[in-house]
């Protein structure tokens, strides 16, 4: 042909030995496919996007550090903690974990590092105290 392509049943070949299958995709020299968009497959079947991140079979993406989104777009760690949209990590029990270390319950509290809980207004909780009766409890009275 005039371009140097040649046919070998329904396939073309180019001058760098990439094959063309019918559905237009083409091989590189290692076999891998591409698709419409440019993206390669690796041999299991997943696809790079432009900046070389991978997908999983659940169409997953991959950093440059091997961390996996999720449909939802967060994040895994390496050991499969989950990120969400704050930066915060889950825990094997699902709490999440503060920038700082510190883990929530489900309530949404927070601990810290002497492991006392605090509440949504921030007070914290004392370690085997009454609360105080400020707070509504009837407990101790708030020292001045």
């Amino acid at each position: 042909m005039a371009d140097g392509r040649w046919t070998a049943a329904r396939w073309w070949t180019v001058a760098d030995g990439r094959w063309m299958v019918a559905d237009g995709r083409w091989t590189a020299v290692d076999g891998r496919w591409t698709a419409a968009d440019g993206r390669w497959t690796a041999a299991d079947g997943r696809w790079t996007a432009a900046d070389g991140r991978w997908t999983a079979a659940d169409g997953r993406w991959t950093v440059a550090d091997g961390r996996w989104t999720a449909a939802y777009g967060r994040w895994t760690a390496v050991d499969g903690r989950w990120t969400a949209a704050d930066g915060r990590w889950t825990v094997a029990d699902g709490r999440w974990t503060a920038a700082d270390g510190r883990r929530t319950v489900t309530d949404g509290r927070w601990t810290g590092t002497d492991g006392r809980w605090t509440a949504a207004t921030g007070q914290r909780t004392a370690i085997n105290r009454p609360p105080l009766r400020s707070q509504g409890f009837g407990g101790r009275r708030r020292p001045n």
